[in-house]
């Protein structure tokens, strides 16, 4: 009698693995041993007007790429006796943005003004994919982030008040796709942003003696622009300006740090406040050859 072919059990969910190599490990897969560092950071740098954000940025290893949104840049690019970190191979690109609910272009309604927003964000977008994407860079900056975030939000909508959050989503994820573009470059990424008045939401007594809940400055700052930039950048930098005896000194605070968060609040000041002190702070010891710079 000829044996009976019992059926085997789960067939169709067994998975088809593919054949691992000699040492064990799946195609695909690398060991973390082996995994090599990035000489490189992204880092969002934010303040007050002129408190030294450009000239920050513009310490990064060359060549650099400059984006700049509107004219801040001229007072500084100008300057004829900049610090000595400042980096001398620089390409730049300068983008005009029109003020929001401003005629564009000869425009006169707000589709043809959204239409003319949609201009400047595709051009200024197709520029930036140029930039990260160019062997000949080591570093790209947005000059002006907060900017390029307004200019996004009015080519999709053509206004910046009064639209519901549902309608965000795909914004906020082409944003942050984006930014992840200027990561996966491998490049140093800098981007500067404006910062505003912090409020807090109180309850006091109107002069008819009645609650109302009102919004007050709390004393403190924040980064604007898009918000879940802070989630992505790896260090967030605070630039500050003093007076001192000598002079004028210009510093920055480290006010977020994912290679090293004991580091938070962290200053750097005068000679320190550049991209070559950030380095060597998060990495002591750093080769600065290794990451692009010079020796002093």
């Amino acid at each position: 009698m000829l044996p009976i072919k019992r059926p085997v059990l789960n067939t169709v969910l067994t998975p088809t693995y593919t054949v691992e190599t000699s040492e064990g490990i799946p195609p695909g897969f690398t060991p973390l041993s082996q995994m090599k560092a990035r000489r490189r950071l992204m880092i969002g740098i934010d303040g007050l007007a002129d408190t030294g954000k450009t000239e920050f940025a513009l310490t990064f290893p060359p060549p650099i790429c400059a984006l700049f949104i509107d004219q801040g840049y001229e007072h500084v690019i100008g300057r004829l006796n900049p610090p000595p970190a400042r980096q001398q191979d620089i390409d730049y690109r300068v983008f005009q943005l029109p003020q929001a609910g401003m005629s564009v272009s000869g425009a006169s309604t707000q589709d043809d003004n959204q239409k003319a927003y949609k201009q400047i964000w595709s051009d200024f977008y197709a520029n930036y994919i140029l930039a990260i994407s160019s062997p000949r860079y080591r570093t790209v900056l947005v000059d002006g982030d907060s900017e390029t975030w307004d200019l996004q939000r009015l080519a999709a909508f053509g206004k910046l008040t009064q639209v519901p959050p549902m309608e965000y989503t795909n914004v906020n994820q082409a944003r942050r796709v984006l930014i992840r573009r200027g990561f996966d470059s491998g490049k140093n990424m800098a981007f500067t942003y404006r910062v505003g008045h912090e409020y807090e939401s109180t309850v006091k007594l109107n002069a008819a003696g009645v609650p109302k809940e009102v919004s007050e400055r709390t004393g403190n700052y924040v980064r604007k622009g898009f918000a879940d930039q802070d989630y992505i950048v790896q260090v967030q930098l605070r630039t500050q300006r003093r007076h001192t005896e000598a002079g004028t000194q210009f510093g920055v605070e480290i006010t977020k740090c994912k290679p090293d968060v004991d580091l938070i609040g962290m200053q750097l000041w005068g000679s320190d406040c550049c991209y070559r002190g950030i380095v060597q702070a998060i990495y002591p010891g750093a080769n600065p050859a290794d990451w692009g710079l010079e020796e002093l």
